[in-house]
C-alpha cells in the first residue's frame, strides 16, 4: 500500500539488488519497480540511473541494510536504515526504520513521508 501511494504521486523508485533473487524480482514486478540485480557496485549503478532520470542525489532517499549500501548511503541526500540494519548502516542513516527489511519497513518510510 504505501509503494502505491508513492507511485501515485509519481515517485521514481528503484530496487538494487546484488543478489538474484527470484522472489524480490516477482515483487517488484507485481509492484511495478524497476529492479536490477547482479549489481556488484551499487553506487556507480545508482549514479548512472540518476543522471539518466535527471534525479538530483540530494533529493533521494536510498534505503540500505547491509555494507554494500553505504557507498550509495553518502552519495544521497536521506540515507536510511532497515531495522536489522548492520550497526555500520545504522551510523550514517539519518533516519532508522522501526521495522526490519521485508517486514514492513518500506511502508513504515512511505507513511513517515506522506
Amino acid at each position: 500500500m504505501g509503494i502505491e501511494k508513492l507511485k501515485q504521486l509519481n515517485i521514481p523508485m528503484l530496487v538494487i539488488s546484488k543478489e538474484e533473487n527470484a522472489v524480490v524480482s516477482a515483487r517488484c514486478k507485481k509492484l511495478g519497480l524497476e529492479c536490477v540485480h547482479g549489481v556488484e557496485k551499487k553506487d556507480i549503478f545508482l549514479a548512472k540511473w540518476l543522471v539518466e532520470k535527471e534525479i538530483n542525489p540530494d533529493n533521494v532517499i536510498y534505503v540500505g541494510n547491509d555494507l554494500n549500501d553505504l557507498s550509495s548511503m553518502h552519495m544521497v541526500g536521506c540515507p536510511v536504515a532497515v531495522g536489522d540494519a548492520v550497526p555500520e548502516v545504522k551510523s550514517v542513516a539519518k533516519i532508522i526504520l522501526t521495522r526490519s527489511g521485508g517486514m514492513g519497513a518500506i511502508r513504515e518510510l512511505s507513511e513517515s513521508y506522506l
